[in-house]
């Protein structure tokens, strides 16, 4: 019992986490100035092309924050999608979207009145 209620509650906090997470990547995305390209440069401060633990540690430390070895692992293990120890656009702008959403703000356009999508007008139709 003891082992299901620590199981439980790892859960618990890890669900928060992403949660929390999610809400802050919502935030970035809705501020004025943000572009994902634009902060993916902000770290790839030697134009590389992609994202490494050295590009990741050298912006951390310029915004006041000396990432531990385990960190800079963690970062890269949660962006890189093909595993190859290196952070390309598509799997930082994939990883920093916001994948939760409460609501969807964009309504689906629906046909005219009186035309059906894929069949022909009755005016068309001559008898």
């Amino acid at each position: 019992m003891r082992v299901e209620r620590a199981l439980s509650q790892l859960i618990f906090k890890e669900v928060r986490f992403h949660l929390k997470a999610d809400q802050l990547k919502r935030c970035l995305e809705n501020s004025y100035d943000f572009s994902f390209r634009n902060a993916f440069a902000a770290i790839d401060d030697w134009s590389y092309g992609y994202l490494d633990k050295n590009n990741i540690k050298r912006f951390l430390k310029k915004t006041d924050h000396v990432a531990t070895k385990q960190e800079l692992i963690g970062i890269l293990r949660r962006y890189d999608m093909d595993g190859d120890a290196k952070i390309n656009f598509k799997e930082f702008e994939i990883g920093l979207k916001s994948s939760l959403t409460v609501f969807k703000s964009a309504r689906k356009s629906r046909p005219k009145s009186g035309a059906l999508q894929g069949t022909p007008s009755h005016k068309a139709l001559k008898v």
